[in-house]
């Protein structure tokens, strides 16, 4: 009963002469708030980051189908179609995907790890950090995923070019 609980911390608050009492609800409260604003900033960074690999990983695709414009027209000549030069270049931004994933992953449970271990036996108390495979997992995929949608367009833009202006080239 809220009243009832209220009316019982007006009398202790009363009783012992201006020590706060605070409901145990109220507590528990202001820690989801907390948890609530820091899930929200750590999804947040997150997403910068996803972007900023995505553009860094465009960026490597471009860099690379301008070195090897020589060799894309030489594909083409030979006979490659659109949709072969797309599925290399495409392949390639995805192993990127691959290996940032999975040095995301292996940095991130490092990481979890030594604030464990930094907190236990520096800071005096105990955080639990769990490795949860379900959420490691999905940061894998969520880097494969980036690195084919960021690699999409350049690997498009490489099977547009003709083979006269790629052979042209260097």
């Amino acid at each position: 009963e809220p009243k009832m609980i209220n009316e019982i911390k007006r009398q202790i608050e009363g009783l012992t002469g201006g020590v706060k009492v605070i409901r145990q609800d109220a507590i528990i409260k202001t820690i989801q708030q907390g948890k609530d604003l820091l899930e929200t900033f750590l999804l947040s960074v997150s997403s910068i980051s996803l972007i900023i690999a995505g553009v860094g990983i465009m960026n490597t695709m471009f860099m690379s189908m301008v070195e090897r414009k020589r060799e894309i027209g030489i594909l083409k000549a030979i006979g490659l179609s659109r949709t072969q030069i797309v599925k290399i270049f495409l392949l390639e931004s995805i192993l990127i995907g691959v290996f940032g994933g999975l040095i995301g992953v292996l940095l991130g449970s490092i990481f979890s790890k030594a604030i464990e271990y930094v907190s236990l036996n520096y800071l005096g108390t105990s955080l639990f950090v769990s490795l949860n495979w379900g959420i490691l997992s999905f940061g894998f995929i969520l880097a494969l995923l980036c690195a084919s949608v960021f690699g999409l367009y350049p690997s498009w833009r490489a099977a547009s070019l003709s083979p006269m202006e790629a052979l042209r080239y260097e």
